[in-house]
């Protein structure tokens, strides 16, 4: 083998491993769904008309402060910077991306599009093209009940 064949090779070979592990790195990335900080909340009892969620419970400690949220059920519920308690479906309505509350924004965004939504659930900003449905909640001293509208 001469040498010009040699470097040709070591250098294709190269490459094909430096294309492997970007496309690799590219797929994994893909594939997260980034989630908030917050714990995953499962909701102690549960009916065909909503559910409770016990505020004792630890993994609802952060719902007392405004500007945060937990999933739970598939909506994300949230305590707005004006504190007010919301719900909606965790899902953007355009491509179904995990939506995320941003307390200095006062909005829920979706990271795949871009879509926002004020804390009411209005539609600020596209490519979502509808506003979130909101779900009922009422909030006692030590649980809340979250129904469909």
């Amino acid at each position: 083998m001469k040498r010009t064949q040699f470097v040709r090779m070591l250098s294709l070979g190269a490459g094909y491993i430096a294309v492997a592990g970007c496309m690799s790195a590219c797929k994994n990335r893909a594939s997260r769904v980034e989630e908030p900080l917050k714990a995953h909340a499962q909701p102690r009892e549960e009916s065909p008309a909503g559910f409770n969620i016990d505020l004792s419970n630890p993994k609802y400690a952060e719902l007392s402060k405004p500007g945060a949220y937990v999933y739970v059920n598939n909506l994300i519920i949230a305590r707005t910077t004006d504190g007010e308690l919301v719900a909606f479906p965790k899902k953007c309505p355009h491509q179904g991306g995990p939506l995320a509350y941003h307390a200095d924004t006062g909005l829920f965004q979706c990271p795949w599009h871009g879509a926002q939504f004020s804390g009411k659930g209005e539609l600020r900003r596209g490519p979502a093209e509808v506003n979130l449905k909101g779900h009922n909640i009422v909030e006692s001293k030590t649980s809340l009940t979250i129904t469909p509208q």
